[in-house]
C-alpha cells in the first residue's frame, strides 16, 4: 500500500490466501502471475491511478475490484470463485498490439463501468457459461467470444465494435440502466446469440445493428411508461427463428434500414396489435409477419418484398410492396404506392390514398371500407384473371377518387360492383 502518488512494482509472483490492497494514484505494475499457486482471497486497487497487468493471470477466491484504470500488457485471464469482478474505470491494451481478456472457469459476474479498448483496443474478450458481463460504456475489441450473457446498459449513445460469437447458451441484452428514452447502442460487428433482448418491461432499450444478426429469438420490449420506447434497427441480414414485439406501456419497434438485405424469422406481437414494423431500407422478408399475433402498425417507406403471408392491424405505404403471397389489414390503410401479392389482399378498414396506386392480387376482400384521397385506384389481377369472383360490395368509393380500374384484359372472373359509384374520374372495368 503506497498511499502516495508513487509507483508500485511487484516484480515476482504473488501467492497466499490473503487480501491484497494496492493503493496509489501512480502506476501499479503486476509483473508476474497473481494467485497462480495459492489463490489470493481478493485484490483491490484504489481510484486515481493505473494498474498494469503484465503477468497474464490473476486468481482469487473472492472479489476482484479494479478502481484504477486497467492496462493489459499481456493476454490476461482473471479467475475467482463465483464472486464479482469489477472494473470501475477504463480497460485498455498497453499499446497497439491487441491483448485478450479471458475470465476463467468458475468466475462470477463482471462489470465494466468505463470504456473498454477505446485507447488501445483489446483482442478477444471471452466469458464463461452462466456468467454475465455488463458493459456501461463503449467497447472496442476484435471479438467477444460469448458463452453466457452480455448486458449493454449505457444511458447514452455508445458504440460496440467487436463481432460477438455464440458459443453456448447465450443472451445479449440492450437495456437502458436509467428511466426514460434510451441512448442508442450501435453494434458495428456481426452478432450471434440464442436470445437477443432490447428493453425490458421496466426500462427501454435501443440498438442499431449494422452487422449481420443470427440466432434464435429477438425480443423488443417497451418500458413501463410511455417515454420508454424500445427500438431495434436492423441494417443488415437477419437470420433468426422469431422476432417478438412487446409494447408493454410504451412501444416496441423493429426497423429494417438495410439495402437489399434478407430478413428470415417470423415477426409477431406478444399479443394482438402489439409492436410496430418500419421499413426504411429495401429488404426481403422470407417468413410470415403477424401470423400468430398481428403487429399494431406496418409502415413501408422503402421498396419491400414479402415472400410469405403478412397480417397487420394498420398499414402505411409510401413505397412499393412486391411479390407478396397474402396481405391482411385489420383496420385502416394509408396507401401511397403499388402493392402486389399472388394471393388475396384483405382490407377491413378505411383506405386513404396518398398517391395514385395499383393493387395487384389474386383476389380482393373489402369489408366496410371507404376510400378517400384525390387519386386513382387500380384493382388488378395478379395474372390474367382474378382467381375467383371479385366482389366490391364491401367497398365505398370516395367522391374525390380521380379514377377506378378493376380487372385487366382477358379477365374471365365475375366482377360485382358496389350498388352506387360516384367518383371524380373515369371508371374502367
Amino acid at each position: 500500500s503506497g498511499n502516495t502518488a508513487g509507483n508500485i512494482t511487484l516484480g515476482g509472483s504473488i501467492n497466499g490466501a490473503y487480501t491484497l490492497d494496492l493503493n496509489t494514484t501512480g502506476t501499479t505494475t503486476l509483473s508476474s502471475t497473481v494467485g497462480n499457486t495459492t489463490a489470493l482471497v481478493s485484490i483491490t486497487t484504489n481510484t486515481g491511478g493505473t494498474v498494469l497487468i503484465n503477468g497474464g493471470a490473476i486468481t482469487t477466491t473472492g472479489t476482484q475490484t479494479y478502481n484504477d484504470a486497467v492496462t493489459l500488457g499481456a493476454n490476461t485471464t482473471l479467475t475467482n470463485t463465483s464472486n464479482t469482478i469489477t472494473f470501475s474505470s477504463t480497460v485498455n491494451a498497453v499499446d497497439a498490439t491487441d491483448r485478450d481478456l479471458t475470465f476463467g472457469a468458475g468466475s462470477g459476474n463482471v462489470t465494466f463501468t468505463g470504456a473498454v479498448g477505446t485507447t488501445y483496443n483489446l483482442g478477444t474478450i471471452t466469458d464463461i457459461a452462466g456468467q454475465t458481463l455488463t458493459f456501461s460504456d463503449a467497447v472496442t475489441a476484435n471479438t467477444i467470444a460469448n458463452y453466457g450473457t452480455l448486458l449493454f446498459n449505457a444511458t447514452s449513445a455508445k458504440t460496440i465494435s467487436p463481432n460477438i460469437t455464440d458459443l453456448g447458451t447465450t443472451t445479449i441484452q440492450v437495456i437502458n440502466s436509467a428511466d426514460g428514452a434510451p441512448g442508442i447502442i450501435t453494434f458495428s460487428g456481426n452478432i450471434a446469440a440464442d436470445t437477443i433482448t432490447i428493453g425490458t418491461t421496466t426500462k427501454a432499450g435501443s440498438a442499431l445493428l449494422n452487422g449481420t444478426v443470427t440466432g434464435t429469438n429477438i425480443n423488443i420490449v417497451g418500458g413501463n411508461v410511455s417515454a420508454e420506447a424500445s427500438l431495434g434497427n436492423f441494417a443488415n441480414t437477419v437470420t433468426v427463428t422469431a422476432i417478438t414485439l412487446d409494447d408493454n406501456t410504451a412501444t416496441a419497434t423493429a426497423t429494417f434500414s438495410g439495402t437489399s438485405q434478407t430478413i428470415t424469422g417470423t415477426i409477431n406481437g406478444l399479443a394482438t396489435t402489439e409492436g410496430t414494423i418500419t421499413v426504411s431500407g429495401t429488404p426481403t422478408f422470407v417468413s410470415t409477419i403477424g401470423n400468430t399475433q398481428r403487429t399494431s402498425q406496418l409502415t413501408i417507406n422503402g421498396a419491400t418484398t414479402f415472400q410469405a403471408a403478412v397480417r397487420t392491424n394498420a398499414l402505411t405505404t409510401t413505397a412499393a410492396i412486391s411479390n407478396g403471397t397474402t396481405l391482411d389489414v385489420a383496420s385502416t390503410s394509408s396507401i401511397g404506392a403499388n402493392i402486389t401479392t399472388s394471393g388475396t389482399q384483405t382490407y377491413n378498414g378505411n383506405i386513404t390514398l396518398s398517391s395514385s396506386s395499383s393493387l395487384t392480387g389474386g383476389l380482393f376482400s373489402f369489408s366496410n371500407v371507404t376510400t378517400s384521397g384525390a387519386y386513382a385506384l387500380s384493382l388488378l389481377p395478379y395474372s390474367t384473371s382474378f382467381t375467383g369472383a371479385q366482389s366490391l360490395t364491401g367497398l365505398t368509393l370516395g367522391s374525390t377518387l380521380t379514377g377506378l380500374t378493376v380487372g385487366a384484359s382477358g379477365n374471365t372472373a365475375t366482377i360485382t360492383l358496389p350498388n352506387a359509384i360516384s367518383i371524380a374520374g373515369p371508371i374502367t372495368i
